[in-house]
């Protein structure tokens, strides 16, 4: 009589298309479920969450129908709102009170088997009530109980089944009430549903209740309850999702009070109520250990909650399907329009789609409501196919004059594209995001577009913009781009006004002649801010140094790249430059005071942190660095962090305060990578060795002094500043010879540059100190003197240095002129007077900090000078001292 349903569901070979809204929406990617055992939509609690009322209802119907007469009850609701699970409930209750049960569920797989439904009725009757049908159905009865599963026969005529249905049903009804259930009517075939509605105008009188359920938001709802008898009775039942009080309790039944309220917020803002998602979350949580607000928001990531997701999705069918994969894959920039476009269907069955989706649960002003949603529906998207969802829906909106900050974000998503449109698309959004947080998504799309491969001056472009990007971030990577864009051939196809930036990355990799022979060749804009700011570069960096040349100052080239010993350096911190050699503290306070900092800016900066520190004014540069870095810290550009962090630690150790300088010239070093520092990198190197050196742990500061540095770094101001840092060092270690190299080759250096840098004014004093230690104190005297003769009184501190220095020298000189008076050996081991000096304040209890405060020389100074005593008198440390100290005021020193 009837085709037998298949007993697997053979969706996944069934081709679907965006049109077809139902061709595939019942298939569940866990298999078909059996006819007569329904498939649970909801979480099956001993108690439904918000359907008392709706069940109530039922209840009536079902008292009703057992009274009297047969009922029509409609259930509708969005896929997931617990239908199926509320007509479970429902007919196990009907069973209870002795009631026939028929049950049905229709699949939209099964929407072109005739009469399929019916089946499902009749294999639903019990066996005895079939037997004692009319004896014309005996055959319909074999069918019903036996084997079909090879059965080839053909169909009955619908009218023969719908008196046999009517017949049966009506005798069966005058002994029990009878419950039919049609769950998914809305995928009923049509043969099914003409008998069914037939059957219905017959039953008015008999104990007959149907429940028909159907799923909101389907164009086949109308066709499966418009035909509904006119004349009878209809009870409608609408569910919806769960509101949060339903959440609350739902997950109270299963996980218990405490857990319960706690998760239920943040499930419920997760889940929109969905009953599915729910319990998918509730089963999970307490083998996870996510039963508290700490854990909720962990629980999407599971694979119970993910295949939740697309169980939901499956039932709802295609359409719905591939719009929220659109609505995953395109996020913030989804709208009707685009997505009608995007999947080739009309924008109403879009918007169809939307409103289902909504019903569900899933959406929250028209995204998709939570990262695990979005992430659980995006992973069911083939990349390559997401990939090209991405492109197609760019390729849409640039079309449609969209703005570029929407498509840049799908190009890059979907791995770049090569095409015109979509490198422009890049280039344009990039050139929006000059600093801060933005700079990384700035460089991201530079590269996604360098990588697409384009050709001539839109490739140049590109690559300017990229190195305009990286020079805040990487300097070394912009410095290598720059070089490559700053030949003649490649320059042809540049825009206007880029050499300014060329030269500046020029400069910091030590290409200082390229740079120069780049500012000169664009001499007619030389007069722009922009070129403005490179001579300020050039000054920072090479001091003394004119670009309007290309050949800049007279200099010897032999001064300016030989390194005595072949080794070389990077440099800053102590040799930030002046702008033009000289600049007034109080000017440069001023300057402090107000500045903001910018590119323009950061230069100036540096120079007047500089003139603070050599006038003396720790404490006013201390605060000024402090301010800018927080602003550096705000605008997020690494290049002013690692500037003005330098900066910073030559203020520490300025201040005395060896172990913070090394601390923050090891942060700065690190905040660009030491190739990012191009030549300034000696700057932060010196500060951190003479940070150790004043710490004594020369061990430490020695694989520093004995890096290679490239020769062009003694070309720039950071040059001088490593020497006299390696010159201490050499001092610390009792290598005075080459100290005094070293010293001497910073003054050499500065001479040829006709400057003077205030921080490294104080070369002399380690000229002076280096001769001392090698018994040239005529040497020393001469040195110190010409310092002394030269001094504007700006820089106290140094000139303090240089009188106690030229004390000692002279004291010795005089020593040497009464020994030749009196006879007395040279080769005496008498203290120096230096060396006394601070014996007599070391042995009257003054600490070494004190010590170096009072006769105006550094800790580190005061520590060598104890040494040498130490070794002198082959003592051991302060307590020997103390007591030697005492017998010297009796019998004198040695």
């Amino acid at each position: 009589m009837f085709h037998p349903v298949p007993s697997s569901s053979p969706c996944a070979e069934t081709a679907t298309t965006h049109d077809d809204l139902h061709s595939d929406a019942g298939c569940d990617p866990r298999g078909a479920t059996p006819a007569t055992q329904p498939e649970q939509d909801g979480a099956a609690w001993e108690t439904l969450s918000e359907r008392a009322d709706p069940l109530a209802k039922l209840m009536k119907s079902f008292a009703g129908t057992r009274a009297d007469a047969g009922q029509i009850v409609q259930v509708s609701g969005p896929v997931a709102s617990g239908k199926t699970e509320l007509l479970r409930v429902f007919t196990a209750h009907a069973r209870q009170k002795g009631a026939l049960v028929l049950h049905a569920t229709a699949r939209a797989i099964e929407g072109e088997l005739p009469q399929g439904v019916l089946k499902q009725l009749v294999e639903s009757l019990p066996s005895e009530f079939v037997r004692r049908a009319d004896g014309a159905h005996a055959e319909c009865s074999t069918e019903t109980n036996g084997d079909h599963s090879g059965s080839e026969s053909p169909a009955q005529d619908p009218a023969e089944t719908t008196q046999f249905l009517h017949k049966t049903l009506l005798k069966i009804s005058r002994h029990k009430p009878i419950v039919i259930c049609v769950d998914d009517v809305q995928y009923a075939d049509t043969a099914s549903l003409d008998i069914l509605m037939s059957l219905l105008q017959g039953w008015r009188g008999a104990r007959i209740l149907t429940v028909l359920a159907v799923r909101t938001g389907e164009a086949a709802e109308n066709l499966a309850l418009y035909r509904l008898p006119w004349d009878r009775e209809v009870t409608r039942i609408r569910l919806s999702m769960l509101s949060p009080d339903g959440t609350r309790s739902l997950l109270t039944r299963s996980l218990g009070p405490s857990a319960g309220g706690q998760l239920a917020p943040t499930w419920y803002a997760m889940t929109g109520g969905n009953p599915v998602l729910l319990n998918a979350l509730a089963q999970n949580a307490p083998s996870s250990g996510l039963t508290d607000a700490a854990g909720a928001q962990e629980a999407h990531d599971h694979e119970a909650f993910r295949l939740a997701v697309m169980r939901c999705l499956w039932r709802a069918g295609t359409v719905v399907m591939h719009c929220a994969q659109a609505l995953a894959t395109l996020d913030r920039v989804a709208t009707p329009l685009l997505l009608a476009g995007l999947l080739g269907i009309s924008p109403q069955t879009v918007l169809r789609a939307l409103a289902e989706l909504a019903g569900m649960g899933f959406l929250d002003g028209g995204r998709l409501r939570s990262p695990g949603i979005r992430q659980s529906v995006r992973n069911g998207v083939p990349a390559t196919a997401r990939c090209r969802l991405q492109l197609r829906a760019a390729r849409i909106l640039y079309n449609d004059g969209a703005d570029v900050e929407a498509i840049a974000p799908l190009i890059e998503a979907a791995g770049g594209s090569s095409e015109d449109w979509a490198v422009r698309s890049l280039l344009e959004t990039a050139q929006r995001y000059t600093q801060g947080s933005l700079s990384d998504r700035r460089i991201r799309y530079l590269r996604l577009a360098q990588r697409a491969g384009a050709d001539g001056p839109q490739a140049e472009r590109v690559t300017l913009a990229l190195t305009e990007a990286l020079w805040q971030t990487d300097p070394a990577l912009a410095f290598r781009y720059a070089a490559e864009l700053a030949t003649p051939e490649r320059r042809a196809n540049l825009p206007s006004g880029a050499e300014p930036l060329l030269a500046k990355c020029l400069l910091w990799g030590g290409e200082v002649d390229e740079a120069a022979a780049l500012f000169s060749s664009a001499a007619p804009d030389t007069a722009s801010d922009a070129f403005n700011q490179v001579r300020v570069w050039f000054s920072y960096l090479y001091p003394g140094f004119d670009p309007s040349t290309a050949a800049g100052p007279r200099r010897s080239r032999r001064h300016a790249d030989a390194e005595p010993d072949g080794a070389g350096r990077y440099t800053t911190g102590a040799s930030l430059p002046p702008e033009s050699g000289q600049c007034h503290p109080d000017k440069a306070g001023e300057r402090l005071s107000s500045v903001q900092l910018t590119e323009g800016s950061l230069p100036h900066v540096a120079i007047a942190l500089a003139e603070l520190l050599a006038a003396g004014r720790t404490r006013e540069a201390r605060r000024s660095a402090d301010r800018l870095l927080e602003q550096a810290a705000a605008s997020r550009v690494p290049l002013w962090t690692a500037i003005l962090t330098a900066c910073r630690a030559e203020i520490a150790l300025r201040e005395e305060r060896p172990a913070e300088a090394e601390r923050l010239a090891r942060l700065a070093i690190d905040e660009i990578t030491e190739p990012g520092w191009g030549i300034a990198l000696a700057g932060p190197l010196s500060t951190l060795i003479t940070a150790l050196v004043e710490q004594g742990r020369t061990d430490e500061a020695a694989p520093l002094v004995a890096k290679t540095l490239a020769s062009h770094t003694f070309r720039g101001s950071a040059g001088p500043g490593y020497l006299a840092a390696r010159g201490r060092y050499h001092l610390a270690v009792d290598e005075p010879r080459l100290a005094l190299l070293d010293f001497e080759r910073c003054g050499e250096l500065l001479r040829t540059w006709s400057v003077e840098l205030p921080l490294l004014s104080d070369w002399r004093v380690g000229v002076g100190e280096a001769q001392l230690r090698l018994d040239r104190p005529h040497d020393a005297r001469r040195t110190l003197r010409a310092h002394l003769r030269q001094s504007d009184g700006r820089h106290p501190w140094i000139d303090g240095q240089i009188r106690h220095l030229l004390a000692e020298a002279t004291a010795v000189v005089r020593r040497a002129s009464s020994h030749r008076t009196t006879g007395e050996p040279e080769g005496d081991p008498r203290l120096s007077k230096a060396e006394l000096r601070v014996v007599t304040l070391a042995s009257a209890g003054l600490s070494n900090r004190d010590i170096a405060g009072e006769l105006f020389i550094t800790v580190s100074t005061v520590e060598q000078h104890l040494t040498r005593v130490y070794r002198k008198l082959g003592i051991a440390g302060r307590a020997e001292l103390v007591e030697q100290a005492r017998a010297w005021k009796e019998e004198g020193p040695p």
